[in-house]
């Protein structure tokens, strides 16, 4: 090895090792991880020197070359950071697409401004895996993640939104904490998570059953996110009581009237409240029976709130 590291690299092409050099970049691509792996941590041991050779390997090459040249960059670490800043602008989009996601895992959150770069690559497969790469990082990232999807470009906003919306529920907090706090445009958040409604509306559900210091307005947004009732009809009908009751008072207030309804027959004594207490009166003629039913509940307060309904019909 350390002959190899002070030779001189085009003698070396020539001499008894070059044969050791073929068969380690065909492990690159070997099905078993161990191989690969082995393979990686042996070419990356010779620093900087079979680089060329790397890039070469990755240009005519697919998949399983990207993946193991991966490989390699993660075992160099940062020392491999300026080789692959320098082939950012590589014609070619295999190594572009190897480049970007060996940064996003050896800088992590730090490589999010040329992640963000590489969604406007010329090239549609390096901005799919710019966007899957954009999608892992951590909550230091969204800052930056929300400026890009509030940005003119919709090239720029469209792959943005696609990260967040593969990134699941994971980011969903932190979105949030960061535009409540700093009291940002939520519009294009808004459109973002209605793409993602079954996942975003459970999340900010949970958030405020959590008791969230943002439940207010977090409840605020879910109602617009989900503004028709779709998602918070199913969760008040197969969630736990404490959902049943957030999603019940939303509904209230989007005016659902058969989530009411069915609300009346609920476990929960506040679901049953909510329900009566926003019954719509031109409703109550259907559901008649069920509210003389609620006389006798066991709570007063529900008892007392049917009184006052049926009193306003007669009125």
């Amino acid at each position: 090895m350390d002959e190899l590291v002070r030779g001189d690299y085009e003698k070396i092409k020539n001499s008894e090792f070059f044969e050791e050099f073929k068969d380690l970049f065909e492990g690159l691509k070997s099905m078993d991880d161990e191989v690969k792996k082995e393979s990686a941590r042996k070419i990356a041991s010779y620093g900087e020197l079979l680089l060329p050779d790397l890039l070469t390997f990755i240009k005519y090459g697919g998949k399983e070359e990207i993946e193991g040249a991966i490989l390699v960059f993660l075992e160099l670490g940062e020392s491999a950071i300026n080789h692959l800043l320098n082939s950012l602008s590589e014609d070619n989009e295999n190594v572009r697409i190897a480049v970007i996601t060996a940064l996003s895992l050896i800088l992590k959150e730090k490589s999010i401004r040329y992640l963000i770069n590489a969604l406007r690559d010329k090239s549609h497969r390096v901005r799919i895996y710019a966007m899957l790469a954009l999608s892992e990082l951590g909550e230091s990232a969204i800052p930056e993640i929300i400026n890009a999807l509030n940005s003119k470009n919709w090239e720029l906003r469209y792959w943005t939104a696609r990260a967040i919306i593969e990134s699941g529920e994971r980011l969903i907090p932190g979105i949030l904490k960061v535009v409540i706090s700093k009291n940002l445009d939520g519009k294009n958040i808004i459109e973002v998570f209605r793409e993602m409604k079954d996942v975003s509306v459970r999340t900010m559900v949970n958030m405020i059953k959590n008791f969230d210091d943002n439940s207010l307005q977090i409840a605020e947004i879910l109602s617009q996110v989900d503004d028709e009732g779709e998602i918070l009809q199913k969760i008040a009908k197969e969630g736990d009581y404490c959902e049943r009751e957030i999603a019940i008072t939303i509904l209230s207030k989007l005016g659902k009237k058969d989530a009411l309804i069915h609300g009346l027959k609920d476990e929960s004594w506040f679901v049953r409240l909510i329900s009566v207490e926003n019954l719509p009166l031109n409703r109550i003629k259907s559901v008649f029976h069920e509210l003389t039913r609620l006389l006798d509940d066991e709570k007063k307060v529900i008892r007392t709130a049917v009184l006052s309904l049926l009193k306003k019909v007669r009125a």
